[in-house]
């Protein structure tokens, strides 16, 4: 970068004096600047472009001394070099008080040629050195920031905002920064210049071929025409490759703000790139352990008579840690044991350990203990086999003909328990699993027709501003109205209580015992109701607020064409990173409406594929004449053993995660939504038929 040169202000009121210095200079190489007087000498001083000032002591209108001090006191020029010279004060006392106001040298006339130059050069040589200490120690003191922050951003975008804006300001120049996206595509970051509108976007560079190592060279200004360089400029363009398997990343900035050899260019590139490894390292757990967590939940709930269910687990952010929340519904003997629990520590370490203590759960029921000894039993495997972990469980049985309730908790939250009188917390636990203290207790009580019990993890109650009790009480007030339909009572439930955002799991579980055929209260769906309904098992905005964008893929349903559509639903799955098990949930989902379009909906109909980077939606619609049931009402209900249909929409309720349905005399449009685990590129790849 552009350092001291050899620019010297010569000062002196003698026409021969100063003639006789600027001679020697100019011979020494030095470009001369010549003042007369000190108001002259400070007002070009003030205008740049001096490395160093060569000073009379005695001045017409003030002294050398003066001078000196004004010219130290600049608040940005004040560290540039003076050197005084002086024929008459020659004393010690005046050299000592030229040297303690300011000046760096102090030479006595007559001066030696050789001697002068000698001295002018040393003092300069010694200011550019002081001055590149300066700008490297400021530069790595804004590298350790701008390392900070982008070690602290939890996406690409941000990290390579962070890195754009950090870069400008440490180089004072435009900047150009390359580097890998989640999805294997490339993305750039540029900006022309310290405080100016970074703009992100994929990049259009190819550049391949990079050797594994830090390196720098230099550029034309036309090979970076993403920033404002100017054409003549050089560009210092710096390359960073980790591992052969992964790109490089790139920066680039103007040559001349950089230093020999771009130490801090390189730093620069180096910290980008570990913070772009550890960004992918972490987003590699979390999907693992996401991963982990879902395929140990139940992909079926028990179907029970006389019972409705309703769950929802709704995974934290997607940068925040993974946690070990679970929750279990199963039937035996006839009784239904429910369980929602939560294994300490946010890690792919917890969710294995959820797994261990999930498992060791079931295998206890299936031996036919109860849920205090379940707990009594769980607690001493955790303390012989997994010891210094612990988890809060509540685990409870209902008794398929009596509603008697058997229920045991290990510090979990209390269950919430409604009925016609109101809404009541079941506070009654023992200490947490892991801890031997005591044994479990166990409370009992009859769960009443048409009462519900909702259990569920701390996630969806805590926040860290507030007290437990008061998100308890906000889940109380919630619950004491109870929906006909289960489903849409732990939707509002989430939507009420849970977090916009959650930083921890979410595992919620609703149980009802219906009323009997015989009671008076006993409800009974509307037929020939037309309309929508909507029925959400996961986090998102309400799916009647989504409609298919103008480019979303559209293919007709055709009876000779549902293999290929199947085909591309599966694709559209695996492209949109879902799991293999999800793939298959939604390509079986997708199949039972593309089959009631050819069997009930006249044949005919449409097949929309859309994302919104978190969602994979899939809609089918047809022409028919509509369903005789109520919306709210189908699929709602297990079809008997012995019918022979009923069973299509009841399977899709339980196999995605969002669903909405509308019909009417005009036909039926069913709208499913998979949770996608990271955003979608949806471009080349789509058409419209």
């Amino acid at each position: 970068m552009t350092l001291p040169g050899r620019t010297v202000l010569v000062v002196d009121d003698t026409p021969s004096k100063r003639y006789l210095i600027a001679s020697y200079l100019r011979r020494g190489g030095f470009n001369v600047i010549e003042a007369q007087t000190g108001a002259q000498a400070l007002d070009r001083f003030a205008e740049g472009g001096i490395d160093l000032v060569v000073l009379d002591v005695r001045l017409p209108d003030m002294s050398g001394f003066e001078v000196c001090e004004q010219l130290k006191a600049h608040p940005t020029l004040g560290t540039i070099p003076v050197v005084h010279v002086s024929a008459a004060a020659t004393e010690s006392i005046d050299r000592t008080q030229g040297l303690e106001r300011g000046a760096d040298a102090y030479l006595v006339e007559p001066i030696d040629p050789d001697e002068l130059i000698a001295t002018v050069t040393s003092i300069l040589r010694y200011y550019q050195a002081r001055l590149e200490a300066e700008l490297l120690a400021a530069r790595l003191a804004g590298l350790v920031r701008v390392t900070g922050a982008m070690s602290s951003a939890t996406d690409r975008r941000s990290l390579l905002d962070e890195a754009v804006r950090g870069g400008s300001e440490i180089f004072g120049s435009p900047i150009v920064v390359i580097a890998d996206d989640t999805d294997g595509t490339r993305l750039l970051g540029c900006s022309d210049g310290p405080g100016t509108t970074v703009l992100i976007a994929p990049a259009t560079v190819d550049r391949d071929g990079e050797l594994v190592g830090a390196r720098f060279r230099d550029e034309p200004a036309a090979n970076w025409p993403q920033a404002a360089f100017r054409d003549d400029d050089l560009v210092r363009v710096v390359s960073v490759r980790t591992r052969l398997d992964r790109p490089a990343i790139y920066v680039a900035v103007r040559t001349a703000t950089t230093m020999d050899g771009a130490p801090v260019l390189l730093l620069f590139g180096q910290a980008l790139q570990s913070a772009l490894d550890t960004l992918s390292q972490f987003d590699a757990e979390h999907d693992l352990a996401l991963t982990l967590q879902r395929s140990l939940l139940p992909r079926r709930l028990a179907a029970v008579a006389g019972f409705d269910f309703a769950v929802r687990y709704v995974p934290a952010s997607d940068h925040a840690e993974i946690g070990g929340d679970f929750y279990e519904v199963v039937h035996l003997d006839g009784q239904v044991f429910v369980a929602v629990g939560d294994v300490g520590g946010h890690s792919l370490h917890a969710a294995t350990v959820m797994a261990e203590v999930r498992h060791s759960m079931r295998a206890y029921l299936a031996e036919g203990h109860g849920p205090a000894e379940t707990l009594d039993r769980l607690n001493g495997l955790m303390t012989k086999l997994i010891p210094g972990e612990i988890a809060t469980l509540c685990l409870l049985s209902v008794d398929c003909e009596t509603g008697l309730v058997r229920l045991a908790n290990a510090g979990h939250p209390p269950p919430i328990w409604c009925a016609p009188s109101g809404v009541r917390l079941l506070p009654d636990h023992g200490p947490l699993l892991g801890i031997v203290l005591q044994p479990a207790r166990q409370i009992e009580f009859t769960l009443g027709e048409g009462e519900t019990l909702v259990l569920y993890t701390d996630g969806l109650i805590e926040r860290r501003s507030h007290v437990i009790d008061d998100g308890i009480g906000r889940l109380a007030q919630a619950s004491r109205h109870v929906e006909a339909d289960l489903e849409l009572y732990a939707s509002r439930l989430l939507a009420e209580v849970g977090p916009a955002e959650p930083d921890d799991d979410i595992a919620l579980v609703a149980i009802r015992r219906r009323f009997s055929a015989t009671s008076a209260d006993q409800s009974t769906a509307t037929v020939g109701a037309l309309g929508t309904a909507e029925h959400i098992h996961s986090r998102g905005e309400s799916l009647l607020e989504v409609t298919p964008p103008v480019d979303a893929s559209s293919y007709t349903v055709h009876p000779s064409r549902l293999a290929a559509l199947r085909a591309e639903v599966a694709a559209r799955g695996r492209q949109a990173g879902l799991a293999q098990v999800a793939v298959e949930d939604l390509v079986l989902a997708v199949n039972e409406l593309l089959t009631n379009v050819v069997r009930h909906g006249g044949g005919e109909g449409r097949l929309r594929l859309w994302a919104d980077g978190r969602w994979l939606y899939c809609e089918v619609s047809d022409h028919g004449s509509g369903m005789s049931a109520s919306p709210a009402s189908i699929g709602t209900v297990r079809p008997e053993a012995s019918s022979s249909t009923g069973r299509g929409l009841w399977m899709i309720r339980r196999l995605v995660n969002r669903f909405r349905m509308q019909t009417g005399p005009g036909g039926t449009t069913v709208t499913l939504a998979m949770p996608t685990p990271s955003p979608w590129p949806v471009t080349a790849a789509q058409f419209t038929e």
